[in-house]
């Protein structure tokens, strides 16, 4: 009768703790960030360098932000704020992102492709936000 005193013997001395932490990389909306700012960063290597040193480097900061506050957002559990402040800096990128385009460094292709990403990435941020609203809410 030896099978449960060898089990005990098989485990291992030390408990080995592991922490889990906050994953952000299945999210949907850090995937359309993260390729967005991929996209951005190639673009970047044909544009004039008027602009390569300017606007574009302004809305290099603003995607890298964006990606920022969804990973802390999802770390924490007052993300309300965080997520406006995403949502702001989506509409910033957008607006940058016209002004490139109307100053004639990109195509209007890649606007375009920007900007309906961006927008994709702002209806997620808003849905979490109000799923994060909604939740805070039913809370006691």
């Amino acid at each position: 009768m030896y099978p449960r005193a060898v089990a005990q013997e098989a485990r291992p001395a030390v408990s080995i703790w592991i922490v889990k932490m906050a994953r952000y990389e299945h999210l949907s909306v850090f995937k359309a960030s993260y390729e967005l700012v991929i996209y951005f960063y190639k673009l970047c290597k044909g544009l004039p360098k008027d602009v390569k040193y300017s606007l574009a480097e302004e809305i290099k900061t603003t995607l890298n932000k964006i990606l920022e506050l969804i990973i802390r957002a999802n770390s924490t559990k007052d993300r309300e704020a965080l997520l406006r402040e995403a949502v702001l800096n989506v509409d910033i990128a957008i607006v940058k992102i016209r002004l490139l385009n109307d100053l004639g460094s990109i195509k209007l292709s890649s606007y375009k492709f920007m900007a309906m990403n961006l927008l994709e990435v702002k209806k997620q941020l808003n849905k979490w936000k109000l799923w994060t609203e909604k939740g805070k809410g039913q809370s006691c």
